[in-house]
C-alpha cells in the first residue's frame, strides 16, 4: 500500500504534467504543445495505478486525477481512438463532459449507497476575477467572493508567500458564515478539474491567461458525503460537508440554470434544518438480574423473547420524502436534538406512505463484527464522514405512530408487525432476533414482554455484571491544601434514581478530572456508565471513561 507521502510525491509530478494543459483543451493545440500533450498521454499507465491503489488518500483523489486525464483524451479530436481504447477496457465509468460544461460534470452524479467526494477550498488572488474563494466538490465548483469583504483584512501571508493559520481560518470562517445565510453563489464553469486544483504562491503563478494573479493557495480539504441528488427541476443536492456545517446537512440548490446567452448558473448554499421529531419518550424496560431468569421465563411469553442490542438509541421520522434520525440527547452548541441522518445517508433515502416513527437501536459492523457502544458512539459523533468501511444495521424496537394515530401501546405482535412492514424495502433496517431464553455468547442480554402487553411493558435480562448509565448532575471540585484535586461529583442513577457522589479517584485520570473541573457546565447533563461491586449499586463504583452518547445531554 502507498504511504500519503509517496501519494502526494505522485500527485506533484501530475501538477507539473497539468500545467501544461490546464488553461484549455484549446490552448493544447498551440505550436509546441501537441507534442506535451502526446507526452502526457503516455503517462496514463501512471494514473491507472494510482486510481488502482486501495487506500483512502487514491480514493478520494485517483479519481480527480483520472477524470482529468480522461476527460483531456475526450476533448481532443486527435485522441478518440485513445479514448475508445480506454471505454472498452472499463476505465470509463461515467460521461467526463457535458455539453454546457467545460470542467466536466456541472452537477452531482446521483447518490448510490455512499458517494463521497473530495471538497476543496482554494483561496484565488486573480487579476481579473479579484480575491475570490473556489470551492470544489468532485467535479462542482462554486465562488464567493472575498474582494471588499470585511475578511479581506484578515489575509496575511508568512515569510514564503504561503497563507498564515489564521487566514486560512478566517477564510473559513467566512465561507461558513456564507452558508449559514444561505447565500447566492455563481457556479465555477470556466475550467478543469485540474484547474481547480492547480496552486502557486507570489512570483510563481501564472502571469498572463486564464488564472493570472498574484496567488493561488489551498485553504481546506476533506471527504464530504452527498447524501441525495435531485436531477429534475430545482435541483437540489443535500451533502454532509463536516467542516461548514458539522451538525447536520447543507444543501446546493440550482436557483438559475444559466445558458450560453445569459451567463452561469447561479447556486443557493445553504444549511438543511428539519424539525426535532415530536417522539415519546425512550424505551425504559424493567431490569431483571441473571440469578432471576426463571422470574424472566415466569413473566415473559416466550414467544417475544428477543436479542437484546447496546449501541445508540435513535429515534427515526420516516416520510415520503425520506428518514430522519435522532439521538436523545440535546446538543448543547444548537440546543436541538443532536440528529444521526448525516451519518446513515443509506437511511435517509427510505421512504414509506404511512409516516411511521419510533425507535430502534442503530448499530455499525466492521469486518462483520459489531462495533462497541463506545466506538459507534465514536462515529456518530466525529466531525467527519463515516467511514467507507463501517456499515449500518438499524434494529427498530418500536412504531410509535404509524399513519397518524399513536400506536405506541399496540400488544407485541401488532406492533412488530407494522414495524416488519416499514424494514422490508430496505437492506441496513432489520427487526430484533428471536432467541430462546438462554444466555448466548457475544449477546448483552435478552428482551421479552408478558402475553398481551406492549413493547414499553417489556422486561430485560443481561448476562454481564452491568455497567449502570449514572448522570452529572453537579460538580464540586476544586484544588486541595496538598496540590491535587479535591471535591467530589454528584450523579443521579438512571437505573434506580439515587443519587450517588463520587471522589476524584473514583472518575478517572487527573486529566480527565482537571476537564470536569474547569469546565464543569460541559459535563453536567452528560451520562456516563458506572461499574459498581456485585450486590449493591454504589460500592466501590468507578466511572467507565465512555461517555453513554445515546443518552443525556451531549
Amino acid at each position: 500500500m502507498r504511504t500519503q507521502k509517496s501519494m502526494t510525491s505522485m500527485f506533484a509530478q501530475a501538477g507539473t504534467l497539468y500545467s501544461f494543459i490546464a488553461p484549455s483543451s484549446v490552448d493544447i493545440l498551440k505550436p509546441g504543445k501537441l507534442k506535451i500533450a502526446a507526452s502526457l498521454l503516455i503517462k496514463i499507465p501512471m494514473f491507472i495505478k494510482i486510481i488502482t491503489t486501495k487506500d483512502d488518500f487514491s480514493v478520494y483523489t485517483g479519481k480527480i486525477v483520472a477524470d482529468e486525464i480522461i476527460g483531456t483524451a475526450c476533448s481532443l479530436t486527435i485522441n478518440k481512438p485513445i479514448h475508445a481504447i480506454m471505454k472498452s477496457a472499463g476505465m470509463i465509468s461515467r460521461p467526463i463532459f457535458k455539453k454546457n460544461g467545460i470542467g466536466g460534470h456541472t452537477w452531482f452524479k446521483a447518490e448510490c449507497d455512499r458517494n463521497v467526494e473530495k471538497m476543496v477550498v482554494i483561496y484565488h488572488d486573480a487579476n481579473r476575477a479579484g480575491k475570490h474563494l473556489d470551492i470544489h466538490i468532485g467535479s462542482v465548483s462554486v465562488i464567493i467572493r472575498i474582494s471588499g469583504k470585511p475578511v479581506e483584512k484578515l489575509i496575511k501571508y508568512n515569510s514564503t508567500g504561503e497563507l498564515t493559520n489564521i487566514s486560512k481560518e478566517a477564510l473559513m470562517e467566512h465561507l461558513r458564515n456564507e452558508v449559514r445565510i444561505g447565500a447566492r453563489m455563481p457556479q465555477n464553469l470556466d475550467h478543469s478539474i485540474a484547474n481547480a486544483h492547480s496552486q502557486w504562491m507570489g512570483g510563481h503563478g501564472a502571469t498572463e491567461g486564464y488564472g493570472a494573479g498574484r496567488t493561488r493557495q489551498m485553504v481546506f480539504e476533506e471527504p464530504v458525503e452527498v447524501i441525495h441528488v435531485d436531477d429534475g427541476p430545482g435541483k437540489t443536492a443535500r451533502l454532509y460537508c463536516p467542516g461548514i456545517w458539522k451538525y447536520g446537512q447543507t444543501y446546493i440548490h440550482m436557483l438559475y440554470p444559466g445558458n450560453n446567452k445569459n451567463g452561469i448558473p447561479i447556486v443557493k448554499w445553504g444549511i438543511t434544518k428539519p424539525k426535532d421529531p415530536i417522539s415519546n419518550d425512550r424505551l425504559d424496560l424493567t431490569k431483571i438480574s441473571p440469578e432471576q431468569i426463571n422470574k424472566f421465563r415466569e413473566r415473559v411469553d416466550p414467544r417475544t423473547v428477543t436479542r437484546k442490542y447496546d449501541s445508540a438509541s435513535a429515534h427515526f421520522d420516516s416520510t415520503i420524502k425520506g428518514t430522519t434520525l435522532w439521538s436523545s440527547r440535546i446538543s448543547k452548541e444548537t440546543g436541538r436534538r443532536i440528529e444521526y441522518t448525516h451519518k446513515v445517508p443509506e437511511l435517509s433515502r427510505v421512504v414509506h406512505w404511512a409516516n411511521p416513527q419510533g425507535m430502534g437501536e442503530l448499530l455499525f459492523k466492521h469486518h462483520g463484527q459489531y462495533l462497541s457502544a463506545a466506538e459507534a458512539g465514536g462515529i456518530l459523533n466525529a466531525d467527519k464522514v463515516r467511514p467507507l468501511d463501517v456499515f449500518p444495521d438499524f434494529r427498530i424496537y418500536r412504531i410509535d405512530r404509524w399513519n397518524g394515530q399513536n400506536v405506541i401501546h399496540l400488544d407485541f405482535f401488532a406492533n412488530r408487525f407494522l414495524a416488519s412492514d416499514f424494514v422490508k424495502p430496505s437492506r441496513i433496517m432489520n427487526l430484533p432476533e428471536f432467541s430462546e431464553i438462554k444466555k448466548k455468547a457475544g449477546w448483552e442480554g435478552l428482551v421479552g414482554v408478558p402475553e398481551g402487553k406492549s413493547i414499553s411493558e417489556g422486561l430485560k435480562i443481561k448476562w454481564v455484571a452491568d455497567p449502570v448509565d449514572w448522570e452529572i448532575k453537579d460538580v464540586q471540585l476544586q484544588w486541595g491544601p496538598k496540590g491535587r484535586i479535591a471535591g467530589v461529583v454528584w450523579f443521579k442513577s438512571l437505573e434506580s434514581g439515587k443519587i450517588f457522589k463520587m471522589g476524584a479517584g473514583q472518575i478517572g485520570d487527573d486529566k480527565f478530572v482537571l476537564q470536569i473541573m474547569n469546565d464543569p457546565k460541559a459535563f453536567i447533563g452528560m451520562v456516563f456508565k458506572v461499574k459498581s461491586r456485585i450486590g449493591h449499586e454504589g460500592r466501590a463504583a468507578k466511572v467507565i471513561l465512555e461517555p453513554h452518547l445515546d443518552k443525556g445531554i451531549g
